[in-house]
């Protein structure tokens, strides 16, 4: 599977969306209760990468998902419910969660049930410190 094949549900972050974008990925699925914010993280998108299709709603068939990431609040508690439902995704799709606390959020623990591939929160917020450090001048 190429990178520059796969389609992404994205919860929310624009930074996220940034990131994606970025690393060359050309289709995003924004999935957000408000259509004013979702139609602006796709114009900001769209504006720095013209060649990023970017398209939002309510999700309906999962089937071309390959990466869906939860960028919301859903999660922190084990309670909350689950803003995706790993079982509708395609089997190889990876799920990864922003959510640092709990290491293991519900989506996270019900996907990797499923057989799925995961990325806890704790990995992706690791993943920026550089770009922290950078951003800060803390080097």
């Amino acid at each position: 599977m190429n990178l520059l094949e796969w389609s992404e549900l994205i919860r929310n972050g624009l930074e996220i969306l940034a990131a994606l974008a970025g690393a060359g990925v050309q289709r995003i699925f924004i999935e957000n209760g408000n259509l004013g914010e979702t139609e602006e993280l796709g114009r900001r998108i769209t504006d720095r990468f013209p060649g990023v299709t970017v398209t939002g709603g309510k999700l309906g068939d999962p089937k071309d998902i390959d990466i869906a990431i939860n960028a919301s609040s859903l999660g922190s508690e084990l309670e909350d419910m689950v803003p995706i439902d790993p079982a509708e995704l395609p089997q190889d799709a990876w799920v990864a969660d922003i959510i640092t606390r709990p290491a293991m959020t519900r989506l996270l623990s019900e996907a990797e049930a499923l057989g799925h591939s995961i990325c806890p929160g704790r990995f992706l917020l690791e993943n920026q410190v550089p770009d922290y450090v950078e951003f800060f001048g803390l080097y």
